[in-house]
């Protein structure tokens, strides 16, 4: 500012460039005071919320990194962590299984009554009537022989996962029974081999944590991540070449 009415005096410059520096000057100083009152705040701010006096101050890290970097990750990314897009999910597995319901109820029902006669000596009639359900009663006295082993976990790895989930309660079977139902149905398009269904459950129910089943609202939450990770997990897994034959099962053990 100096140098600019020396060289007003010198006619150098006009009166004019004198008082656009003078303003430039003003505006400067009252940028510098607005970010020193903020540097205050923002101390005093971490200073409430800490208790400690602030150390040495630099601007946080960027978080681009954390970002996908490509449209089709992002994309996938969003599909399987979009609370949206997950809630839209449920709604639709909720959707078939109420068109499921509404056609179960659309099936014949099939009722059997019949009614049996018998001639006594004493000229009475005993009426006697039943009902059939197509499906004969069991009677263990003509099985003959039940031999019962311990379950071959190695064989059927998902019983092994059942037990564990019923062991530990809370919301593990709702994690459980939600990958299943994902797995199975990516069987069934031919995404995933049979012998995957057990690792994909088996991945779910390592990488969510299981809590109290304190409410329907808590134990609906569950289901929704499970099938979130689930689809994720399945995207992850590579193409089997050989649907029936995809792997050993799963190793897992609790």
């Amino acid at each position: 500012m100096r140098q600019t009415k020396i060289r007003l005096e010198n006619g150098n410059v006009t009166a004019t460039d004198v008082s656009q520096s003078e303003a430039r000057l003003n505006v400067g100083r009252t940028q510098l005071f607005a970010a020193e009152a903020n540097y205050a705040s923002a101390r005093a701010v971490y200073r409430q919320v800490i208790g400690l006096e602030p150390g040495r101050l630099s601007p946080a890290a960027p978080v681009d990194r954390f970002t996908p970097h490509t449209l089709p990750a992002a994309i996938a990314t969003g599909v399987a962590q979009n609370a949206a897009v997950t809630a839209a999910q449920h709604n639709v597995d909720i959707a078939t299984h109420q068109v499921k319901v509404a056609e179960g109820a659309l099936y014949p029902v099939v009722s059997l009554v019949g009614s049996v006669q018998k001639n006594y000596e004493s000229a009475l009639i005993s009426l006697e009537s039943f009902n059939a359900s197509g499906v004969a009663q069991l009677d263990l006295t003509q099985v003959g022989t039940l031999q019962f082993e311990k379950p071959d976990f190695n064989r059927f790895p998902c019983l092994k996962l059942a037990y564990d989930a019923l062991n530990a309660g809370g919301t593990a079977p709702a994690l459980l029974n939600a990958a299943n139902e994902v797995a199975v149905a990516a069987f069934l398009e031919q995404r995933i081999g049979f012998r995957q269904i057990d690792r994909v459950i088996a991945a779910v129910m390592d990488e969510l944590p299981q809590g109290a089943a304190s409410s329907i609202e808590a134990v609906m939450a569950q289901d929704a991540l499970a099938r979130a990770a689930a689809t994720r997990i399945i995207a992850a897994l590579p193409q089997p070449e050989n649907l029936g034959q995809t792997g050993a099962p799963s190793s897992r053990r609790v």
